[in-house]
């Protein structure tokens, strides 16, 4: 509401460097594709997590892993969430 001039923190179950990659709505909880690189330092990660919010995004917790490389979520119907990347496709119910 002050055009991003002051953020709260998001509290997540990952680091504070959190990249947020991806983020979709199914229903009333929000989904979002996410990495910390510091949690993986100094090897590369090699997967990325899918949080849960039942609350517009004011706290997450793990839904998932997945393989390191999707980039992108989508909803099929009401239960079915999609993460694809580098030719994978991840489904989780």
């Amino acid at each position: 509401t002050d055009a991003g001039k002051s953020f709260q923190a998001i509290a997540t179950p990952l680091g504070k460097s959190t990249t947020f990659i991806a983020m979709r709505r199914r229903e009333d909880q929000l989904y979002l594709l996410a990495d910390d690189p510091s949690l993986s330092a100094p090897a590369p990660s090699t997967q990325l997590t899918v949080l849960v919010s039942p609350d517009e995004g004011l706290s997450w917790s793990t839904y998932a892993t997945v393989p390191s490389g999707g980039v992108e979520l989508g909803v099929v119907e009401k239960d079915l969430l999609i993460i694809g990347g580098n030719g994978q496709i991840v489904r989780l119910r």
